[in-house]
């Protein structure tokens, strides 16, 4: 199985320690760059002229301290994206297993921050031989485009991949960008037992899902949900306030967090009950061990019986899954 990158980029068989991420991460800015001399837009290279204006005027008016500090910080900063990986995955995949991988993307819907976000996505899934990509919060609006623009056909690859993305559908902005999302993606071989994807019930993209089917008796339902968390994060765009608008319009009393917890232990509760296995993989915004939720999914009293699995690669330290946060808020 070989993923090439995004639009002919070629990509990876082996992965890369820390020690060449520097070399990776200039291959990538290349690669940008090549993808740039093939054909830009007129809007394009206007904005990027005016970023490297502001940029220029930038370096010019500052204080020379300022500028070392500036230095400091962003190298500091860097340092701290260079984590040591949890745990110890052989690329290697034992005969027999399929490896299912979920990807925080934080956003593709700008051309240049795709490119880039799906050739790190086809560098792990050649590494690792992934069968099944969840993803979270890809930030498209898939309501503005084409029906065969799908997040599978983002990739240039030589084998057959299948996806499915969910969005809020109740707002259409005038533009490709939308917070939030959810999706999944198969590769190659597991199409054999794809059926029946499916979005939030809802519409509002809180998660997709995919059964794997090898016979009627023996269902594997793959979830990829993000839950809007507790924060009433400000701004008409952002995930919080598009779930709160739903909430108000459809007069409901709750709340965007309430909502979704709710929907979804509902949700896996209906799939269990008609024989699907579960497997959930889960951006929840909170402790995936001792959050609200994840107690929910786990207690037995709900009728899941749940089990966090990442918790194992943890060994002695939880993790803090996002840079600047506390603790772990990304789980399987």
């Amino acid at each position: 199985m070989e993923l090439r990158g995004y639009q002919g980029n070629e990509g990876y068989r082996r992965g890369r320690g820390t020690a060449g991420k520097y070399e990776h991460f200039k291959h990538i800015i290349g690669q940008r760059a090549e993808a740039m001399s093939k054909g830009v837009t007129e809007e394009e290279i206007s904005s990027w002229v005016e970023e490297l204006s502001k940029a220029n005027r930038s370096v010019a008016c500052a204080d020379p301290d300022l500028a070392a500090m500036e230095t400091e910080q962003v190298e500091k900063r860097s340092e701290r994206y260079m984590a040591t990986s949890l745990g110890n995955l052989s690329t290697d995949k034992p005969e027999g297993f399929n490896r299912f991988m979920m990807t925080q993307l934080n956003g593709i819907a700008s051309l240049m921050t795709r490119r880039t976000k799906i050739e790190q996505s086809t560098i792990l899934i050649n590494n690792y031989d992934v069968d099944v990509q969840a993803f979270s919060e890809p930030g498209m609006n898939w309501g503005q485009l084409k029906s065969s623009e799908t997040y599978a056909s983002f990739f240039d690859a030589e084998i057959e991949l299948r996806s499915v993305a969910g969005h809020n559908k109740h707002e259409n902005p005038p533009t490709d960008h939308q917070q939030g999302g959810t999706g999944i993606m198969g590769v190659g071989e597991m199409l054999e037992y794809w059926r029946t994807p499916s979005t939030d019930w809802r519409g509002l993209g809180r998660w997709t899902s995919v059964c794997l089917e090898g016979s009627p008796i023996h269902r594997s339902r793959i979830v990829s949900a993000y839950c809007p968390g507790k924060s009433r994060a400000k701004g008409w765009g952002r995930i919080y306030q598009q779930h709160l608008r739903y909430i108000q319009q459809h007069g409901l009393d709750t709340n965007p967090y309430a909502l979704f917890c709710d929907d979804l232990v509902n949700q896996l509760k209906r799939w269990t009950s008609q024989g699907d296995r579960i497997i959930l993989l889960m951006d929840a915004n909170e402790h995936i061990l001792t959050g609200n939720l994840t107690s929910r999914l786990t207690d037995s009293m709900t009728g899941l019986d749940l089990e966090e699995i990442s918790n194992r690669a943890w060994d002695y330290e939880e993790p803090n899954t996002f840079i600047d946060g506390r603790k772990p808020i990304d789980g399987v």
